[in-house]
């Protein structure tokens, strides 16, 4: 009996036994995720696929048509050696528009050390330098260099990043489409000769963009378009920015995520986020896996906010169609609000909050007597609704009493 046992089980190496039905449930867990992996790389490499872009000779070729570029630069404790072949990249860049350069130190402590770095490009006057009292974080110290900035759009360069010289004029040809709100180049590592952890970095930069990043722009929906290189349109910049600085994570600030959180307030808002696999920088990546380990799991927190937009209409206690009957010019009213991370994305409705305020109490308004308390609700925006004569405030007040 005991060997029939052991015939219905499999002894792996630490003697206990392991049911067979057990082992075939695992594989086929494991086929399935395989499977899935497989119809998605290959999807993946299916849109990736390359498709016609316009080149330098159909752009702008009118310097005083090219819309102005400021590059913000922030830096905190950077290498002197980096931050200047950063800068140099920036100045050598063959733009033919109008370029602004923003450096902001954010107190950093090495500020002895990169001082020269700084004083090698005072007389350039294209560059500014922004230094604040005190370290303000990334995300600040990138908001104050854009409330200065006045171009048409802004290029955010990190301070250990290196741009090709044609990245800028690449970039804003592909922002000559009005519905682009973000675009980001393609990432190499500059150090990828160092270690055996650089070169998988590096090839793990090259999936990231030329198949990952390449397919999501197929649909205009680069989930994260990264720091080291990406441009922003500006005057969408500016109205997003009031929920950048404060984005709030289990009512926490949050400080991490930059990157993500604003290309996902982008793509809320309504505009495509792309890619430009020829503008190509070079960043410094870790070379140590301790380093590298803290990176991914500082990256992996920025992912687990709800970032996905959500639509909501304010039509959801059924009070429109009761107004509607009573009032035939809101036939054709329509509010629809959008949030994303439990806050109001559209900036024309950040004027609004008392209405929002006043559709929290509408509850209970339901019913076609009760128009007369909806309306009520809407005191602090009355050019949305028509203005009812005396006569016609009294029956419906007559009818509200009655229906109370």
């Amino acid at each position: 009996m005991t060997g029939g046992l052991q015939s219905d089980r499999f002894l792996n190496l630490s003697g206990r036994t392991r049911h067979p039905m057990n082992m075939l449930a695992a594989t086929s867990a494991f086929s399935f995720y395989a499977l899935l992996s497989t119809v998605y790389k290959s999807t993946q490499a299916l849109y990736a696929q390359p498709t016609n872009v316009s080149s330098l000779s159909d752009g702008l070729v009118d310097s005083d048509a090219l819309p102005g570029v400021d590059v913000i630069v922030p830096c905190f404790n950077e290498d002197p050696c980096t931050l200047s072949a950063c800068l140099e990249s920036i100045a050598n860049q063959d733009y033919d528009g109008k370029l602004r350069v923003y450096v902001v130190d954010d107190g950093s402590a090495n500020l002895d050390a990169v001082r020269p770095v700084y004083d090698a490009y005072t007389r350039d006057p294209r560059f500014n330098l922004i230094t604040p009292p005190q370290n303000m974080g990334k995300r600040k110290a990138q908001i104050a260099a854009i409330r200065r900035s006045f171009g048409d759009l802004v290029l955010n360069v990190r301070s250990d990043t290196i741009i090709g010289s044609d990245v800028v004029t690449k970039l804003a040809l592909k922002m000559q489409n009005p519905a682009i709100g973000t675009a980001m180049g393609q990432l190499t590592a500059s150090n990828r000769s160092d270690t055996w952890l650089t070169r998988l970095i590096d090839m793990g930069y090259w999936l990231a963009c030329n198949e990952e990043r390449a397919a999501q722009a197929r649909f205009g929906a680069v989930m994260c378009c990264c720091g080291p290189c990406t441009i922003y349109r500006r005057s969408v910049l500016l109205l997003l920015l009031d929920q950048y600085e404060t984005q709030f994570f289990r009512g926490k600030r949050s400080d991490f995520g930059e990157d993500r959180h604003l290309t996902i307030l982008m793509l809320t808002a309504g505009y495509r986020t792309e890619y430009v696999p020829d503008a190509i920088a070079a960043t410094v990546v870790p070379d140590r896996l301790g380093t590298y380990l803290r990176q991914q799991l500082r990256w992996a927190r920025s992912t687990y906010p709800p970032a996905a937009p959500k639509k909501i209409v304010t039509d959801q206690l059924r009070s429109y169609p009761a107004a509607k009957t009573e009032i035939p010019e809101l036939a054709n009213a329509k509010h629809v609000f959008v949030k994303a991370c439990a806050r109001v994305n559209n900036p024309a409705e950040n004027s609004h909050q008392p209405t929002r305020e006043c559709e929290r109490r509408m509850r209970g308004f339901r019913l076609p007597e009760r128009t007369q308390s909806f309306l009520s609700c809407f005191g602090p925006i009355p050019q949305h609704f028509a203005q009812a004569s005396s006569a016609e405030r009294l029956a419906l007040s007559q009818t509200a009493r009655r229906a109370i």
